[in-house]
């Protein structure tokens, strides 16, 4: 993959790429899923700071709405 400057967007197929091995149906289940999975395996510390939606949404190619969604699931759980 070409270098990518802060803030790029993946392409579709870079979003695919980055979450295809992650279970699920949806793109909201695939990446609640990675991240928690990222929380589990001690890749993310549980509480920290994860970046903003929106920024997070740019930065992998996907609808902020559901980056939302998912960051209220993990505070939830």
């Amino acid at each position: 993959l070409a270098q990518k400057k802060r803030g790029d967007l993946l392409n579709p197929l870079e979003t695919q790429f980055w979450l295809g091995n992650i279970p699920g149906k949806t793109l909201h289940s695939k990446l609640l899923n990675k991240l928690t999975t990222d929380i589990k395996d001690g890749r993310l510390a549980p509480g920290s700071m994860l970046p903003g939606s929106r920024f997070f949404a740019k930065q992998r190619g996907v609808n902020r709405k559901i980056v939302q969604q998912v960051y209220e699931e993990l505070e939830v759980q």
